[in-house]
């Protein structure tokens, strides 16, 4: 996948729930279309293909087992972020309390 997609899925997801072999993803108010083209874009064989509205996608699977390997696809590219994200909080969280303590001395 695209990095620019990569990118537009991990910052608009919001979540996602198994309805059999319907995957609703939820995203973040306005960005249910770029989401559903980076997962189009993805082009996921277990993908027949993805609707939009604002903030929810139905993404039509081919089986509801297709539907949890996408899940779990999602999840790998979400948790990838997701750490990277924790780290960066971490860094900044421990310069604030290095720039702190300098000027509490």
């Amino acid at each position: 996948m695209d990095e620019k997609y990569l990118r537009v899925l991990k910052d608009g997801f919001v979540s996602m729930e198994m309805a059999q072999n319907i995957l609703v993803v939820k995203t973040v108010s306005g960005m249910a279309m770029a989401v559903a083209a980076a997962l189009d874009a993805a082009q996921w064989s277990e993908v027949a293909g993805c609707i939009a509205g604002d903030d929810t996608i139905m993404c039509a699977i081919r089986s509801a087992d297709d539907t949890l390997l996408v899940m779990d696809k999602i999840s790998k590219i979400i948790e990838k972020d997701s750490d990277h994200a924790k780290a960066y909080l971490n860094q900044q969280a421990c310069a604030f309390v290095a720039q702190f303590g300098r000027e509490q001395r």
